[in-house]
């Protein structure tokens, strides 16, 4: 397998665009992974970092943050079809609370 035949690279979508409007995009240049988060909705381009690769398990992790709403969302790729990874993901999120009148 080249680098350019890896089964991760590539740009990937939601199967159902009402879940999901954002786009990432896997690519290697000179051996090391990168990835584009991209929110079709809005245009917003999410900031990633730490991508690692594990070949063996067919795994892309990474994290990606969105500065417009402030969630940061830890990232799992899991190639599991040609065309198909499980994308597994855990962010923060945050509420509004108010002080409870005793």
């Amino acid at each position: 397998m080249t680098i350019e035949s890896h089964p991760l690279v590539g740009t990937w979508c939601s199967l159902e665009e009402t879940l999901s409007v954002v786009e990432y995009q896997v690519s290697i240049k000179d051996g090391t992974f990168f990835v584009q988060a991209f929110d079709t909705y809005d245009a917003e381009c999410g900031e990633i970092n730490n991508v690692a690769c594990n070949d063996e398990k067919q795994e892309l992790t990474f994290a990606c943050y969105w500065a417009s709403s402030g969630r940061y969302s830890k990232c799992k790729f899991l190639l599991f079809a040609e065309d198909k990874v499980e994308f597994t993901y855990i962010y923060t999120d945050h509420e509004i609370l108010v002080r409870r009148v005793s």
